[in-house]
């Protein structure tokens, strides 16, 4: 058995390697201020939480808090909240820090966005602060890089929120990394447009467009460095293919 940690690996993948080479892939979760959270241990525990990070460690309380306030139900996103002794005591000399993300009585807000099975698995399905912020809808770029993936012309991709100043609002925009000899042009680009179309709501699609790029920036951990994107997108003279220049509109258009 295989474990993986840093970022979200993708159900689909995991599946695409045991059937390959009949490896099992477990995904690790913890953080800094927590050490490990999770674990996958049996077998059978694997084949019931493909996709998942097990269920909390002995010891180990774990739940998905909806703004703030309300315990998310089962299969309902939320963020990640966590309590118990792997819990770190506070950021040293920040005490104004601290107080933002531990509650009166013992609680760490993870910042991590995800949901619970039925069997008690925890899906980790983002960060909030990379969530994307559409017109008032919550986009998880996770969502959408592990659809982007499925495409038959895609190696590896990356999706990040960008301004459009004409929407006032952050729209998706993917950085996609082809597989050998597939063209970096608009026909390619408008194949994996339209895989996002069909199978997504439309206030998930990427208006940001496509950029097509050789590698997709991580870190030493596997984490896709979603700055260095950003500032990538920002820099003058980047071509987005697809991506829709709303102030062609009029007024009162249906976008």
């Amino acid at each position: 058995m295989i474990t993986s940690g840093g970022a979200p690996l993708p159900a689909n993948l995991i599946t695409e390697l045991y059937e390959r080479r009949k490896l099992a892939v477990r995904q690790a979760y913890g953080l800094s201020e927590t050490t490990s959270v999770t674990h996958i241990q049996r077998w059978e525990d694997w084949k019931n939480g493909i996709g998942s990070n097990g269920q909390p460690l002995p010891g180990v309380e774990a739940k998905f808090v909806i703004s703030d306030t309300q315990t998310a139900s089962v299969g309902e996103e939320g963020e990640l909240w966590i309590r118990g002794p792997v819990v770190f005591n506070g950021y040293r000399g920040e005490p104004e820090l601290t107080a933002g993300c531990m509650t009166t009585d013992g609680w760490f807000k993870t910042g991590d966005i995800g949901h619970e099975d039925k069997h008690g698995n925890m899906f980790i399905t983002d960060r909030s602060k990379d969530l994307i912020k559409f017109k008032g809808y919550q986009v998880p770029p996770a969502e959408l890089e592990d659809l982007i993936i499925k495409h038959e012309n895609v190696e590896d991709v990356a999706v990040i929120g960008i301004m459009n100043e004409s929407l006032a609002s952050e729209v998706p925009l993917a950085y996609i990394v082809v597989k050998p000899v597939i063209p970096e042009d608009e026909a390619t680009a408008k194949l994996i447009l339209d895989h996002v179309k069909v199978q997504t709501l439309n206030y998930k699609h990427l208006r940001g467009g496509i950029i097509f790029t050789r590698e997709i920036p991580k870190g030493p951990s596997g984490k896709i460095l979603k700055r260095v994107l950003r500032q990538q997108a920002a820099a003058a003279g980047v071509r987005r293919i697809g991506a829709i220049e709303y102030e062609k509109y009029p007024r009162g258009s249906k976008l």
